[in-house]
C-alpha cells in the first residue's frame, strides 16, 4: 500500500511540475510575441525620438462607438504605422487601413502566409511567404506585384526592407513545425536574403543554423544590417559580397537591439551578474557599458534622442539615461503590464500599459494619466498634429 501511495505521489508531483512548466512556457511565448510585435517602429526607423512634440489632453477623437470599432478590427492590432492620411494596423491575419481624421475603414486585406509590411513613398509594401512582393496604394489596389523566391515551409518572416531596387528580408524556419522566437534553438535556423527587385535574382543569402533571429535594424542610409539572436549580434553591409564581411559579437542573453541617431548599436544584455546596456560603434567596437536595474521585463528596445539621451522601460518603470548615468526613473504604480512608449522631441514620453496612458515630462514627472477602454497591445503612435493612436483588443483609438 505504501509503494502504491508513493507512486501516486510521484505521478502527482510530475503532473504538477509539467503544469508549472507549461504555464511558464505559455508566459514566455506571450512575452516573445510582444517582443516581436514591438520590434517595429513605424515611420521613424529604430530611433524612436519623434521630431516634434504634442500636448496630449486625452480627449477621444474617435471612435464614438467602441463596439463598432471592435467590429471593424476583428483581430487585435499588433502594430500601427502612419502613412499620409491613414493609419495602417497590422491585425495579425489582416491589414486594416483607417482614415486618420475619422477612424473610418478605408479598406482591409487578408494577410496570407504571415505577410510582413513596410511603408514607402509608393504605398504599403508587403512581402509574403506566398512569394509575392506587392505595393498597395491608398485605395487598396495593388500597384506593383513581383514574384519572389519561395520561402521554405514552416517559416516565419520577421522583417522586410525595400530600398530602391533592393529587397532585404529575414525569416526563421524549421523543418517540422511553425517557428516562433520561443522555439528551441536546436530546431530552427534563420536566413537573411538580398534580392534585386527588377531582375528577381538573389544577390546574397546566408543561413545561420540552430539560432532564432529576434531583432533586426538597418542603419539610417540602409547600408548596414544588424541582426540579434538570443546570444549573438551579427553586423554586416546590406549589400554583402563575401561571408567574411559578417562580424559577430557574442552575448549572454540579448533583450533588446536598436540604433541611435549616429547609427551606433544599443544592445540590452542580461547576465548572471545583472543587466547592461552596451553602446557599440559601426566598426563593432564596444564604446560604453552601462549597468541597469535587473528588475522587470523588457519588451521594447532602448530609444534615444538626437543628443544621445537614452530611454528604457523595464517592467513598470521608465528610465532616462544620459552620458552613462541615470538621470531619472519613474515607476508607474497603476501600470498593469510592462511599459511600451514613444519619446517626443522635448524628451517627454507617452507610455502605455494595459488600459492606461501616461505622459511624463523631460524631468520624469507624471503630467497626464488616462484610462482607455481597449487593453493596449502595441506601442503608441503619435502624429505631428497632436493625435495619439493606440491599438488594443477593441481596435484602434485616437486621442488628442
Amino acid at each position: 500500500m505504501l509503494r502504491i501511495s508513493s507512486v501516486l505521489l510521484l505521478v502527482l508531483s510530475l503532473s504538477q511540475h509539467d503544469a508549472a512548466s507549461d504555464s511558464k512556457q505559455k508566459v514566455k511565448a506571450e512575452m516573445d510575441n510582444q517582443i516581436i510585435n514591438n520590434r517595429k517602429f513605424g515611420d521613424y526607423g529604430n530611433r524612436s525620438a519623434l521630431p516634434f512634440t504634442v500636448a496630449l489632453q486625452g480627449d477621444v477623437l474617435w471612435p464614438d462607438n467602441p463596439i463598432k470599432m471592435g467590429e471593424i478590427c476583428r483581430n487585435t492590432p499588433v502594430h500601427l504605422a502612419l502613412w499620409q492620411n491613414v493609419v495602417v494596423a497590422d491585425c495579425g491575419s489582416e491589414f486594416i487601413v483607417l482614415e486618420k481624421s475619422t477612424g473610418n475603414l478605408q479598406w482591409r486585406q487578408t494577410k496570407y502566409d504571415n505577410a510582413e509590411f513596410d511603408l514607402s513613398e509608393k504605398g504599403i509594401v508587403k512581402i509574403s511567404h506566398a512569394a509575392r512582393y506587392e505595393v498597395v496604394g491608398l485605395d487598396g489596389k495593388v500597384k506593383e506585384c513581383i514574384p519572389l523566391p519561395a520561402f521554405l515551409d514552416n517559416s516565419r518572416l520577421l522583417s522586410c526592407n525595400v530600398t530602391g531596387d533592393d529587397v532585404f528580408y529575414l525569416f526563421n524556419y524549421a523543418g517540422s513545425k511553425y517557428v516562433s522566437p520561443g522555439s528551441s534553438p536546436a530546431s530552427v535556423n534563420f536566413t537573411f536574403e538580398h534580392m534585386n527587385k527588377e531582375s528577381q535574382v538573389s544577390m546574397w543569402s546566408r543561413v545561420w543554423r540552430q539560432e532564432v533571429a529576434r531583432w533586426v535594424c538597418f542603419s539610417s542610409d540602409k547600408s548596414m544590417v544588424h541582426i540579434a539572436s538570443e546570444n549573438n549580434l551579427y553586423s554586416f553591409p546590406a549589400v554583402v559580397e563575401d561571408d567574411q564581411m559578417v562580424k559577430v559579437r557574442p552575448f549572454t542573453s540579448i533583450e533588446g537591439l536598436s540604433l541611435n541617431h549616429d547609427d551606433e548599436v544599443l544592445v540590452i544584455e542580461k547576465t548572471e551578474k545583472g543587466r547592461f546596456l552596451h553602446l557599440i560603434d559601426q566598426s563593432n567596437i564596444k564604446m560604453q557599458t552601462i549597468e541597469l536595474d535587473r528588475i522587470g521585463i523588457i519588451i521594447q528596445p532602448a530609444a534615444s534622442t538626437p543628443d544621445g539621451v537614452i530611454f528604457i522601460a523595464a517592467g513598470k518603470v521608465l528610465y532616462c539615461i544620459d552620458n552613462g548615468n541615470e538621470v531619472w526613473r519613474h515607476p508607474f504604480d497603476s501600470a498593469q503590464k510592462p511599459i511600451l512608449f514613444s519619446v517626443l522631441s522635448d524628451k517627454s514620453v507617452i507610455s502605455v500599459s494595459g488600459h492606461s496612458v501616461f505622459v511624463t515630462d523631460s524631468e520624469g514627472k507624471l503630467v497626464f494619466e488616462k484610462f482607455v477602454i481597449p487593453e493596449i497591445s502595441c506601442r503608441p503612435v503619435v502624429d505631428s498634429d497632436g493625435s495619439c493612436y493606440l491599438g488594443g483588443k477593441n481596435g484602434v483609438v485616437c486621442l488628442r
